[in-house]
């Protein structure tokens, strides 16, 4: 029981971390995306 504990706790971790960086990805996208229109504006 304790080992599954174990296992889904380092799952989550691993999930969280993977949620983290696709976040931290996204919101350079998004930031590039902006800087590029401002520019494409002018």
């Amino acid at each position: 029981m304790k080992k599954e504990l174990e296992i889904v706790k380092v799952t989550l971790a691993r999930t969280r971390t993977e949620y983290e960086t696709a976040k931290n990805e996204l919101d350079l996208l998004k930031a590039k995306s902006e800087s590029q229109d401002v520019t494409s504006q002018s």
